[in-house]
């Protein structure tokens, strides 16, 4: 059936005339998913142990690994029309588990299938320069959580589902800096191999979704902090926030994400979002050294 799924997505994906079967394929397996996600396996209340953080993981990874290929389908190869529906699958996915009560680290876990499905479009979007389809990611998808209406890039990113101290002291999670960005990449990478064949260039592309993402949130709240990833920690030595700035110095005001939209298309609140992210970055890598020299 996964098989089948997939196949008819990347029939339809790229064809104006078919954003009618394209919406009703993908209704279908989000409304699979949720029902499962619904499932007495992911009750809240349940005692918290490392065993049960990691089955939990695996089971979210397989339960959600053909909608996230599907998206990343989209985001990469389709056009206005259907542009809607990415940010929309996101939120129902998200919204449809109720945390009341229970676990705090268990209802901010129910939100790895949500990271999963907004890291893989956002991946997707990049590997065909969508810059278009990255935006309304970005900028449009909203979910509830505990009571409130968020910025999914707020709460969708790997130090919200679950906090990289907490995460460090799970065993079978990867003794890094920051696990759960780790694991959110290992467990896209088989669903994204149809839109991004080489593994290095998914490397390089899951960093770039993650920082593009704290730059984005810090531009929308001027805060003085925003999630990071995997990328800024020094064991990891990608660069890809000098290799970004970089494009964007020779870019200027056509640099893809800016001529977008995004930053409201104003090089001015992109140099000050770049400011603020900077400062987060020299942060996280000052802990990460002090981490490894201990």
């Amino acid at each position: 059936m996964a098989d089948e799924f997939v196949t008819e997505i990347k029939q339809v994906v790229a064809d104006p005339a078919a954003g009618p079967r394209l919406n009703d394929l993908l209704n279908a397996e989000t409304g699979r998913l949720i029902a499962a996600l619904g499932a007495d396996e992911f009750r809240l209340g349940v005692p918290l142990s490392d065993e049960g953080v990691i089955d939990r993981l695996d089971r979210y990874a397989a339960l959600t690994s053909d909608l996230a290929r599907a998206v990343a389908l989209g985001a990469r190869w389709s056009g206005d029309l259907v542009r809607p529906i990415w940010p929309s699958l996101v939120e129902r996915v998200v919204g449809a588990v109720d945390r009341a009560g229970g676990q705090a680290t268990w209802a901010d876990l129910s939100q790895y299938p949500g990271a999963l499905l907004l890291h893989a479009a956002g991946v997707g979007a990049l590997a065909g320069d969508r810059y278009d389809n990255l935006r309304v990611l970005l900028l449009e998808s909203h979910v509830l959580y505990r009571n409130e209406r968020r910025m999914a890039i707020e709460v969708l990113n790997a130090q919200s589902v679950m906090d990289p101290n907490q995460a460090a002291r799970v065993a079978g999670l990867t003794n890094t800096f920051a696990p759960l960005s780790e694991r959110l990449a290992t467990d896209l990478r088989p669903a994204l191999v149809d839109v991004v064949a080489d593994d290095a260039v998914f490397d390089r592309l899951f960093d770039r979704f993650e920082y593009l993402l704290g730059l984005v949130y810090l531009d929308l709240t001027k805060t003085a902090w925003a999630a990071t990833g995997r990328f800024a920690a020094d064991q990891y030595g990608t660069g890809i926030d000098q290799v970004v700035e970089a494009e964007i110095k020779a870019a200027g005001s056509t640099w893809g994400p800016l001529a977008a939209g995004l930053f409201g298309g104003s090089s001015e609140r992109l140099e000050e979002a770049l400011g603020r992210s900077r400062t987060v970055i020299e942060a996280v890598r000052r802990e990460a050294r002090f981490r490894h020299l201990r």
